[in-house]
């Protein structure tokens, strides 16, 4: 079998590969002077009578376990085999020549044999085995395939261009691997998951998945069948196409009612526009709560309204364009959305809703009560020690009104209808004991 070699160049660009032809010759596994292979151990026995030619060993070798397959380790490496009790003998040979039989010579009686490390190619290892009636007639003939080399380099080119508004460009590659050879490319967009392409499924060709608009550095890996690689990348831009515009967004609604969020826009003819509503938290943007698609008529103007109720809050609606080839704009955001719950009373400017009208309705009658008991404080001077008393259990009533007021209104800067519905009953539970309390203490001054 011919001894095959190339020279390969650099991780980027490519010079002419060189190849030479050696005349078929037996050539055996030399070992490295420099590397000290262990003899094998002998093993010391009387082997049982024998009553026909001995069998094919067969061999195990844990560097090199499969045998169709190619590897790039090298160093030592040992094989080994079950040993009959009627076998006298073992002869071995490690060389190219896939059909060579070892010579009838015993080099002793072991059952694991040490061989120095191989050279790039296909080696084939050699055991047979003898007993008292003779040699077995039968060889075991093992292919160990060793490939330490990359495949060849190569350059990666973009058939639309490095500067492209197109989302799909075509990667245009190819290369060659002169001894296992090539098993796979792999292609890398940025930090993402490989894609992995056969070879027997490439054509010198690959057009990527859509992307979306921005810098993208594209790596083209190219794997032998002994899992060596060679890798070469190239930088692309995406460039968006124009964006859409926002002309129109309900930016105030009420969660109790049922109002849809309408927003309308101009952008391409004919295209697609993403629509994303995202709600906004002090701490930033939240998550996406709704998403849908409007499509821009040939006038490029188009309209869509989100009918689902929205909980109290901020909102953001973002809009993206896409045209028939998928293609996409950068992202446009509309004004904030305000949802809040509808007001139920009007005095001038001030608008209160159901929270806000019920704290009106707790400070008028906190008042109230309050002023009551001033009145009867100056009125009834004689029941002051009494009095005394009454003012100080109003006081801790009065702050437990207005711890509750306080938890209330965190209710409502942070949109939260559990904990609103909980700090209400609170609150009634409260003035409810209150009223209890005061008309008690008023029955008991008269």
């Amino acid at each position: 079998m011919p001894s095959i070699g190339a020279c390969r160049a650099g991780l980027s660009k490519m010079q002419d590969a060189v190849i030479t032809v050696v005349p078929q010759r037996v050539i055996p596994n030399v070992p490295n002077p420099q590397q000290k292979v262990p003899e094998p151990e002998q093993i010391i026995r009387k082997p049982v009578p024998s009553e026909q030619l001995p069998g094919a060993p067969v061999l195990n070798i844990p560097l090199y376990p499969e045998e169709n397959l190619w590897y790039n380790s090298v160093s030592l490496f040992t094989t080994n085999w079950d040993l009959p009790l009627d076998i006298s003998g073992v002869s071995t040979a490690l060389n190219n020549n896939p059909n060579a039989v070892p010579p009838e010579r015993s080099e002793g009686l072991f059952d694991a044999k040490t061989f120095g490390a191989l050279e790039d190619g296909k080696w084939y290892l050699h055991v047979r085995f003898k007993n008292d009636i003779g040699w077995g007639t039968t060889t075991t003939h093992r292919t160990i395939a060793i490939d330490t080399q990359p495949p060849l380099g190569f350059d990666v080119q973009v058939l639309e261009g490095e500067l492209t508004d197109h989302p799909a460009p075509t990667l245009q590659f190819t290369t060659s691997d002169a001894l296992s050879g090539l098993k796979e490319y792999q292609i890398q967009i940025n930090d993402g998951d490989f894609i992995r392409i056969p070879v027997a499924d490439f054509s010198g060709s690959f057009t990527l998945p859509l992307q979306t608009p921005g810098e993208k550095r594209i790596s083209v890996k190219a794997v032998d069948l002994a899992e060596n690689s060679i890798e070469n990348h190239v930088d692309i831009e995406i460039l968006p196409i124009d964006p859409p515009t926002i002309t129109f967004v309900t930016e105030e609604l009420f969660s109790d009612e049922k109002q849809g969020l309408t927003v309308q826009g101009t952008a391409l003819p004919d295209t697609d526009v993403l629509l994303e509503v995202q709600n906004v938290l002090r701490e930033g943007r939240g998550e996406v709560v709704a998403k849908n698609t409007a499509r821009s008529n040939e006038m490029g103007n188009w309209e869509f309204t989100f009918n689902q109720p929205f909980r109290n809050g901020q909102y953001i609606v973002s809009a993206q364009s896409r045209d028939a080839r998928g293609a996409l704009s950068l992202i446009v955001e509309s004004p904030v959305v305000l949802v809040k719950a509808k007001p139920i009373i009007h005095i001038g400017a001030l608008h209160l809703g159901k929270v806000g009208a019920l704290i009106v309705l707790l400070l008028v009658i906190a008042g109230g009560f309050g002023g009551g008991i001033w009145f009867n404080t100056k009125r009834q001077n004689k029941r002051a020690l009494r009095l005394m008393i009454v003012k100080t259990d109003m006081a801790k009533v009065f702050q437990l009104i207005l711890n509750d007021i306080k938890r209330l209104q965190m209710a409502i800067d942070i949109p939260n209808k559990p904990k609103e519905e909980f700090t209400i009953k609170k609150l009634k539970e409260t003035i409810k004991k209150m009223e209890g309390y005061l008309k008690k203490e008023m029955d008991r001054l008269k």
